[in-house]
């Protein structure tokens, strides 16, 4: 495992939010944060640097995010050698939602006010968040372009 795991943030000029993508090395999660804090508010799996299993490992330590298991990932949960270089992070205007994106394609966002947000890692509704929406991404992203 790489000893440098990504980690980006960035804070959106309208709501002074910040939105964080954090890897540990077995999971990456997109949090936003309360305005003028750091204190996050939401969540969203993004994705796993290890292949999914079906338990948590022994021992977890739960204050960390766990690594997404195999009842609730996609086939696109598991992303291997993940760089920095290819994530992005984006703030909708407004800063209504916040996106993380890798090789330019979108892989997960959250919507403030919302608890969860939504993944193309997840394959069912859960702890993790919601499986990719695609309408719902549109409405909110593309709406204004």
């Amino acid at each position: 495992m790489d000893s440098k795991r990504p980690f980006l943030s960035k804070q959106d000029p309208t709501t002074r939010r910040w939105a964080v993508l954090d890897d540990d090395g077995d999971s990456a999660w997109l949090l936003v944060t309360e305005t003028e804090s750091r204190k996050p508010v939401a969540d969203c799996f993004v994705y796993n640097c290890r292949p999914p299993e079906p338990f948590l490992p022994t021992g977890w330590d739960r204050s960390r995010p766990p690594p997404i298991l195999t009842q609730f990932a996609s086939d696109t949960a598991y992303y291997p050698g993940i760089t920095e270089s290819r994530i992005r992070i984006h703030w909708e205007e407004g800063g209504v939602a916040a996106a993380v994106f890798v090789d330019g394609r979108p892989v997960a966002f959250l919507l403030v006010g919302e608890k969860l947000g939504y993944s193309r890692g997840i394959a069912t509704d859960g702890p993790y968040g919601h499986p990719w929406n695609e309408t719902r991404f549109a409405e909110v992203f593309d709406a204004g372009k």
